[in-house]
């Protein structure tokens, strides 16, 4: 498959920014009128591949050697998409009490003193979301994780014990029928999902979490992101119950 063929323009599919383009309606801006409120602008891209960018984002305009970073942040983000599609993978599941959300995979370009762009940067420059969302919550809603992030295949963690410890499952969470029908037996393979999942965490790590629109929106947005190849940064662009 060609790299023209997977940066082609998308319709949105199932996606979390399929959300954003309707949920200004019911924000909770407190210093915007509402009929001025929107989540984000200019709206982002997603490509045929199924992987969001930021808007105006023309990979052409890199050198040979940052389309091939490119490239392989590309495989990575569609091997990942193929998994959350097989497992049924949505954010907020398990290990977390925040509804059940789309999981988007996202990809941008980034060259900084940090490794991966701060809560700022990605809120207000890569991706311009409105600041009554984003510019009282900087130092909050926010995880980093220099190591690899546990993971759990064994018991579904149902609400009344969701884990306090980090989890990679509070974001890339298992369907709840999963663990409590019989109908599993037959959707999914345990080695294929314990291949899957370790994968992921050796990709997640360094990695960060931000969210932000807590009692302004809810869901809220939320970022999962790490670097994938020299020169970009991506991972999942999802939501959570926020009120």
């Amino acid at each position: 498959m060609t790299f023209h063929h997977h940066i082609g323009r998308s319709m949105f599919d199932r996606s979390v920014v399929n959300y954003f383009s309707f949920s200004a309606r019911a924000c909770r801006f407190e210093n915007v009128d509402q009929e001025d409120a929107y989540v984000i602008r200019p709206f982002p891209s997603m490509w045929k591949c199924g992987v969001v960018v930021p808007d105006g984002f023309d990979p052409m305009a890199f050198d040979t050697k940052r389309l091939q970073s490119l490239c392989r942040s590309l495989d990575i983000l569609i091997h990942m998409k193929e998994g959350i599609k097989e497992f049924g993978l949505e954010c907020g599941n398990e290990c977390s009490g925040n509804g059940s959300y789309a999981l988007s995979t996202v990809v941008m370009p980034w060259e900084g003193d940090e490794i991966i762009p701060d809560k700022l940067t990605v809120f207000n420059k890569i991706f311009q979301f409105h600041q009554e969302i984003w510019e009282d919550q900087l130092d909050v809603l926010n995880e980093r994780f220099d190591d690899k992030v546990p993971f759990h295949l064994v018991d579904h963690v149902r609400e009344e014990n969701k884990r306090k410890s980090p989890c990679l499952n509070s974001v890339f969470g298992r369907p709840s029928a999963y663990y409590w029908s019989d109908w599993a037996e037959n959707e999914y393979d345990y080695e294929r999902e314990l291949a899957f999942f370790t994968w992921l965490q050796n990709i997640m790590v360094p990695s960060r979490v931000y969210s932000a629109g807590y009692g302004k929106m809810s869901p809220a947005p939320l970022f999962f992101i790490t670097t994938l190849a020299p020169g970009w940064v991506g991972g999942i662009l999802s939501c959570e119950f926020a009120d």
